[in-house]
């Protein structure tokens, strides 16, 4: 019996110390012996920059450029104020028609959504731009206070146009929303 359990022993120590030396080996043959590994990978990244002509107090031709590396969907929501040069914005909101008057182009975007936003309707490619959003933005009236003037902000956002399987910038946007 104590030479069955001596036996057992000396098995169960052989066979730990072969999975041992052969799992070492193994891994030291590996280690040594494998090629280095490039890392090609590339890392895409997404941008806009509102493209304008400002002109005798009066903003023209507003588009957006892709400044990303790859095909993106874009937004853009505008937001008219009345603003000193130090950023002070003026409780009252500029009234359309009768404080401005804005020439809507939107070539190739939708109407204004509920959100705020308009939205481009195709993809656009790494250093392209949309249509123009609209040709002119002009001041009708003279500010309601002494020391502002009427201020039209741009903001604008871009998607990654791959991966999310939609078609459009509106569901693109949507969808990356409920992903979080």
């Amino acid at each position: 019996m104590k030479n069955i359990k001596k036996k057992s022993l000396v098995l169960l120590i052989a066979v730990a110390l072969l999975l041992t030396f052969s799992v070492s080996g193994t891994l030291a043959y590996l280690a040594t012996s494998s090629d280095s590994v490039e890392n090609t990978f590339t890392p895409t990244s997404t941008g806009t920059d509102v493209t304008e002509d400002f002109q005798d107090n009066v903003k023209n031709n507003v588009a957006i450029k892709n400044t990303g590396n790859i095909d993106t969907y874009i937004r853009a929501a505008v937001v008219i104020t009345w603003e000193k040069t130090d950023g002070t914005v003026y409780a009252q909101k500029p009234v359309a028609g009768k404080d401005y008057q804005i020439e809507w182009t939107r070539d190739g975007w939708s109407e204004l959504q509920s959100d705020g936003f308009y939205y481009y309707n195709s993809r656009v490619a790494s250093q392209d731009s949309t249509g123009v959003l609209f040709t002119n933005c002009t001041p009708l009236t003279n500010a309601p206070a002494e020391g502002y003037t009427l201020h039209v902000e741009i903001i604008a956002q871009s998607i990654q146009a791959d991966g999310l399987g939609v078609t459009n910038a509106k569901d693109a946007f949507a969808k990356a929303a409920t992903a979080n």
